[in-house]
């Protein structure tokens, strides 16, 4: 079967065929093929949002207004002392309708213009995704059932937390902290950086950080949280698990031939304690031995290590429904109020939410606190990788501005340099073998061409 040249269906955009058979982030398109109005509209439209409801067309144009000011307050500031910053061109920043940032995005024409405009629809993506985790259900009931037994665990109190338990079983700490909501602009920040750009698949929203006296200690405080259940191992999330902080194979090795020959109780988990607590707080040569053969992990970080994993935890709410009649019948008295409906709904909803758990030493964590590994400098990077994700065809051209303007200025120093020199301005941008010079002893400026 032949084609006419001029067949539509082999007018091929191949950055979007290469999206769907490679799997990359549309966030990663250099552009939409788009080329009409309607086009434009029908793409809205099925991306999810209707501009014929004021309410939709509404939260459209607030994302946008949001993406702009995100671009604007994180993105566009250079973060290098040689560089510029950045404006967002007039024509992007109050397009007359969003129809036109996408029909802009497509221009060709104008290759500044269209990065512009694509810069900002991935940002809008994002917050996008954003809104929807933001907008999580029952998230301050999420927050509770999976922060509430770690709090019930850290002795004296969650606020001034001295050990990880009580008793034979307890682990020393120094400090512990709870993420209980990711920033709005953290959020957006750490979508713009993921390279699969999936707000569901954000893991960090809520955490827990333990901050333990020794390496020891925090592979205690790892056993402790196995064996009082605080985390399930079946719902351990494959792939979320690092390990920075303790070589676990010569830890065993260390800790074998430490523990050979070594006389011990019925009580097992009251002896490991007590042979954790003498290697990590008597000056023997066995704990030193063992933390250095801990630390001495030839992959982990030079700076900041540690052991960070992702769970996930079954969370139980009640269904919106059961509530509401349970509210009625408070209020009316009547306790078979909508008995027939409630028969409809289960009582209870249930679902499972990430949470992320990070247990480090003292040491690593002041560590963290500052130089390479503090939360600064890793910010900074973020920002760094997001920008040049996001605004990379914008950099280029600014990037091309820049080098324009400095062969200009070369061309300007070295035309200075040839009047000073008596050569004449046109000599200086002339190849060599073009070039004119004086006849010597001429005093009326006789020229003599190389030619």
């Amino acid at each position: 079967m032949q084609h006419s040249a001029n067949d539509p269906r082999l007018d091929f955009s191949w950055d979007t065929l290469r999206l769907f058979l490679e799997g990359f982030s549309p966030v990663d398109l250099p552009g939409l093929a788009i080329s009409s109005r309607q086009e434009a509209e029908e793409f809205i439209a099925a991306y999810g949002y209707e501009f014929s409801d004021p309410k939709e067309l509404e939260e459209a144009n607030e994302i946008h207004a949001e993406a702009i000011s995100f671009i604007s307050q994180f993105l566009c500031p250079s973060l290098e002392a040689d560089s510029e910053d950045l404006v967002i061109p007039d024509e992007v920043e109050n397009p007359a309708t969003l129809a036109d940032l996408l029909l802009l995005s497509s221009d060709r024409g104008d290759p500044v213009l269209s990065s512009w405009a694509c810069a900002v629809l991935r940002v809008m993506h994002t917050i996008s995704h954003a809104n929807l985790a933001a907008r999580t259900p029952y998230f301050r009931e999420v927050q509770e059932q999976i922060l509430g037994p770690f709090r019930d665990h850290l002795y004296p109190s969650a606020e001034e937390p001295q050990s990880l338990g009580r008793g034979p079983s307890s682990v020393p700490l120094r400090a512990a902290f709870f993420k209980r909501r990711k920033s709005r602009e953290s959020l957006i920040l750490k979508l713009l950086h993921k390279p699969d750009n999936v707000a569901s698949e954000v893991y960090d929203r809520i955490g827990i950080k333990l901050v333990t006296p020794t390496k020891l200690d925090a592979l205690l405080a790892l056993k402790y949280l196995r064996k009082q259940n605080l985390v399930s191992l079946p719902l351990l999330t494959p792939g979320r698990s690092r390990n920075t902080l303790v070589d676990l194979e010569r830890f065993r090795e260390a800790y074998e031939s430490l523990t050979a020959g070594k006389a011990r109780i019925d009580d097992e988990e009251a002896t490991d304690q007590e042979f954790f607590r003498q290697l990590a707080y008597r000056p023997t040569k066995e704990a030193k031995l063992l933390e250095d053969r801990m630390a001495a992990n030839p992959h982990s970080s030079p700076s900041f290590r540690s052991i960070q994993f992702t769970c996930r935890k079954l969370v139980k709410v009640s269904h919106p429904a059961v509530t509401v009649i349970n509210q009625l019948r408070r209020q009316t008295g009547d306790p078979t109020l909508g008995r027939e409906v409630e028969r409809h709904y289960p009582k209870q909803l249930r679902f499972t939410f990430p949470f992320e758990i990070q247990i480090t030493d003292w040491e690593n964590y002041l560590v963290s606190a500052q130089g390479e590994s503090s939360h600064v400098s890793y910010k900074r990077r973020q920002l760094q990788a997001a920008r040049r994700r996001i605004l990379g065809g914008v950099l280029l051209e600014q990037a091309r501005k820049k080098r324009v303007g400095q062969q200009r200025t070369r061309n300007l120093l070295s035309l200075a340099q040839s009047v000073d020199a008596g050569t004449s301005a046109t000599d200086a941008i002339r190849p060599p073998e073009e070039q004119t010079f004086k006849k010597p002893g001429s005093s009326n400026g006789e020229a003599v061409s190389t030619n």
